[in-house]
């Protein structure tokens, strides 16, 4: 906004100038811009506050225009991120009145939802979201963590492999699948996946421990305690590992 101003300045200063060749009419004209600087002081300190932070300004929008789907998403990210969940909740649904194919939207209200152990409308809001994208970053791993709270594992399972197909390298999606794969009896695909998340990154005691349960359950002995002991090695308090080593040695 500073270079439309040059213009105003310049006029300003033009017309101070011109006024003090006047002396007749100068005390009356710089006392009439005093009075009217007054009123604008007030106004731009009120602006000013509108203007102090994020909130201020989604919330000042969301009050004069509250249409804009756009604004309404932007609040409600905002008020997710500094805790409102309620607050974030009602924002995004109301984008989404307004804008139904805001798949992010849709996609951060399943979140919210989420976290606010309202697991259903989570879910819904996570299909919402995919109905329009269905590569939305994040959304099938969360939607498979939401049907895992749920109880329904093979449905998780599906949603955690989309979300591999979508991006192979999300070690967190691989990581979970191989878990739900584990609790679906199906360790030998589940070894793959902990293979894949160990050839990915360093991997953590958790993924070595799972893996050495799919060794296990597959009857690869040496195999499964060698995984054990690299959990116990990453973490030597981790006592699902310990578990695992003292039932290898009965």
């Amino acid at each position: 906004m500073y270079l439309p101003l040059a213009a105003v300045l310049v006029l300003t200063v033009a017309g101070v100038e011109y006024l003090a060749r006047r002396r007749r009419q100068t005390a009356l004209w710089l006392g009439g811009l005093g009075l009217l600087a007054v009123p604008l002081g007030i106004a731009a300190a009120v602006r000013n506050e509108v203007y102090r932070n994020e909130r201020t300004l989604y919330a000042d929008t969301r009050q004069k225009l509250p249409s804009n789907a756009f604004n309404r998403y932007n609040y409600g990210k905002n008020l997710q991120e500094s805790g409102d969940l309620p607050g974030a909740v009602t924002e995004y649904q109301a984008a989404l009145r307004l804008e139904p194919a805001m798949y992010g939207a849709a996609n951060n209200l399943g979140s919210t939802l989420r976290d606010l152990g309202r697991l259903p409308e989570a879910e819904a809001a996570y299909r919402q979201a995919l109905a329009v994208n269905p590569n939305v970053e994040g959304a099938r791993y969360n939607l498979g963590n939401v049907l895992l709270q749920l109880g329904r594992k093979a449905e998780a399972a599906e949603q955690f492999n989309d979300a591999i197909l979508i991006k192979p390298t999300d070690v967190e999606a691989r990581d979970n699948l191989g878990g739900v794969l584990l609790e679906l009896n199906r360790p030998q695909e589940a070894e793959q996946q902990f293979r894949t998340v160990l050839a990915l990154s360093h991997g953590s005691a958790e993924t070595h421990c799972n893996l050495g349960t799919a060794y296990w359950l597959e009857g690869r002995r040496a195999e499964a305690r060698h995984e054990f002991e690299a959990a116990l090695q990453l973490s030597p308090g981790y006592p699902l590992a310990k578990q695992r080593l003292a039932d290898l040695d009965r």
